[in-house]
């Protein structure tokens, strides 16, 4: 590649793949991440490299990890590095890395998207790639790795960086920040015609100037009135590093993402005689519901799939969908309609209005209502989200706790001996481990607590 030239793939938008002349003097670009998001943080034990964004070492700095693989473009370079001498091929000179949403993209063009935070950097720590592709940049191989570990001695807590995260053989440090921001409401951004639909991208003012200059005076004007305003990272202590909650059942015997064992935890609570009539009086307090008892039942089959609960009285019906991971399924895009649409339908069948819920984690709550309003906007106003925190917190109120009227002792006798009983501090607790408001405070705690785990 010429020194003068630089590909147009390499910012982030697929949709113009010419080679562009760039003039010799440098400009400026705008690194944005997505963290937290996409499979590659599902797998068991995996912990979101991007969480050191939000956590000081122990030497006092704030260290950046750019998605996905720690990888800093080479044309990009950093002010304030001193790691490194500025070569001429890093022509664009990046200060601000923008954390944002998950993007949409703009029927007319560009894309939508909420700032969350934005880091003002000050250096840049490598030039290593994790591909062969070009012999003119170094390759990040294990000796590689080794060496820059070596160079960085980054710590948390006493424990070298490398050695917090399990997969060992990654770059997991990309950048030095000077500080930090979080906006007090997300901060809505309409492009014109730049979008990145990956987990990352980066916006050249050379490129796409408009967009450029329209994200960058929305983040100093956001810092200069305070929209944006400065955060304070964690710092590893003898607290933050201390035992969470203990480790619950589910993660003891590794299924602590299995999206069957919450319902079938969840299912066998229902199943306690006036436990279910007291779900839905908990969560839908100005709901009608039937007087008589319901017949709760566990993956229940019907046209268009299979429902993780549902319960059944003379007159009404009840959906609980359970979502760990997974996302909506059943997506009919030409009717703008999914597996929601399908159990609401079933549940409509009885004489008496349905009542529909939808459990998560309680950090997948925006996620999931984002993927209601997407593919099944009808169903918005017809399923409860219920997060994991409040069915801990029902489940100890109406099964571990002392029960103060007549009913309430009525429904504990015959919830006494039942097979469920001896196993409800570990459901609450199952359900309390998924409880964190955040992804971000989800990884915060796994990389805590592999801090202070040998």
């Amino acid at each position: 590649m010429a020194n003068n030239a630089i590909s147009k793939k390499q910012s982030g938008n697929k949709n113009k793949s010419m080679t562009l002349e760039v003039p010799p003097e440098a400009t400026e670009v705008i690194i944005l991440n997505k963290p937290f998001l996409g499979g590659w943080l599902d797998a068991e034990g995996r912990i979101g490299h991007e969480i050191i964004d939000f956590i000081r070492a122990d030497d006092g700095n704030l260290y950046v990890y750019n998605l996905p693989g720690g990888v800093c473009p080479d044309d990009i370079w950093v002010e304030g590095t001193s790691e490194l001498s500025r070569r001429k091929e890093e022509k664009y000179t990046a200060k601000y890395m923008i954390l944002t949403s998950a993007t949409k993209v703009n029927e007319d063009g560009g894309c939508t998207f909420d700032i969350k935070h934005v880091i003002e950097l000050s250096g840049k720590l490598h030039r290593f790639h994790t591909t062969k592709e070009d012999s003119s940049v170094p390759f990040m191989d294990k000796g590689n790795l080794a060496a820059l570990m070596d160079k960085l001695d980054i710590r948390y807590g006493g424990r070298r960086i490398e050695e917090i995260f399990p997969d060992k053989q990654d770059l997991v440090v990309t950048f030095r920040a000077e500080r930090m921001y979080e906006a007090k409401e997300p901060i809505h951004v309409s492009t014109k015609s730049y979008d990145f639909r990956r987990n990352k991208g980066y916006l050249y003012g050379e490129w796409e100037p408009e967009d450029y200059k329209k994200v960058l005076d929305i983040v100093k004007e956001s810092i200069k009135t305070g929209r944006l305003a400065d955060f304070e990272p964690n710092k590893v202590s003898a607290e933050t590093t201390s035992p969470l909650s203990g480790m619950s059942f589910l993660e003891l015997i590794g299924m602590e993402k299995t999206e069957q064992a919450y319902t079938n935890m969840l299912c066998r609570v229902l199943q306690v005689p006036g436990i279910m009539r007291r779900f839905c009086f908990a969560f839908v307090p100005h709901g009608h519901i039937e007087e008589g008892a319901f017949r709760v039942a566990r993956e229940h089959t019907i046209v268009g799939g299979r429902m993780d609960i549902c319960a059944e009285s003379d007159s009404q019906r009840i959906v609980i969908e359970n979502k760990v991971d997974s996302g909506l399924n059943g997506i009919d895009k030409a009717d703008s309609s999914t597996q929601l649409s399908d159990y609401y339908n079933w549940a409509c069948e009885k004489e008496m209005a349905p009542l529909c819920f939808i459990t998560v984690p309680d950090y997948r709550m925006d996620e999931i209502r984002s993927e209601i309003r997407k593919y099944d906007p009808k169903m918005e106003s017809e399923y409860m989200i219920v997060p994991y925190s409040q069915i801990a917190k029902f489940i100890r109120r109406e099964l571990e706790e002392e029960f103060a009227s007549v009913e309430d002792e009525e429904m504990h006798t015959a919830f006494e001996g039942t097979a469920v009983e001896p196993f409800v501090p570990i459901i609450v607790h199952s359900f309390e481990a998924l409880s964190y408001a955040s992804k971000r405070d989800l990884y915060a705690a796994k990389f805590m607590e592999a801090i202070r785990s040998e």
